[in-house]
């Protein structure tokens, strides 16, 4: 749910709906709407309220930036591999961008390994000049 979703089903609730009748106007599942008012039944209407929390996890190594810049690379020339990748993004010793991260980041951005097609090399000369026949 986002914040106006939030708030909307905040309202509502407060004025009496059902949580059912809430779900189907705000058009999301049922289950949601129910965990949503059991967690802030309780709760005087605030902003604070309505913001995400904060989540575990690990925080990311690279940046927003980072990440623009390494599906920008990634996308001007393809034929790069993950390793050559990391070493172009990666700021210093302390800043090392692994090529795991790299093909997450370029994962996340809708980019997948892809092995290039093997062509025939096409030489347009006859083949009487390669025999050396004139």
């Amino acid at each position: 749910m986002n914040l106006s979703q939030r708030g909307a089903a905040f309202s509502m609730y407060r004025k009496g709906e059902k949580i059912v009748d809430i779900a189907r106007q705000l058009e999301i599942p049922r289950t949601t709407m129910q965990s949503f008012v059991s967690l802030h039944k309780h709760d005087p209407i605030t902003d604070a309220a309505l913001v995400d929390r904060h989540h575990s996890g690990r925080p990311r190594v690279t940046s927003a930036r980072q990440d623009r810049l390494l599906v920008r690379t990634i996308r001007k020339d393809p034929t790069l591999q993950t390793d050559d990748v990391a070493r172009s993004i990666s700021g210093g010793e302390d800043e090392l961008v692994s090529e795991r991260r790299v093909r997450r980041r370029a994962a996340e951005a809708g980019m997948f390994h892809r092995v290039m097609r093997k062509s025939p090399c096409i030489d347009r000369t006859p083949k009487a000049s390669k025999i050396g026949i004139r």
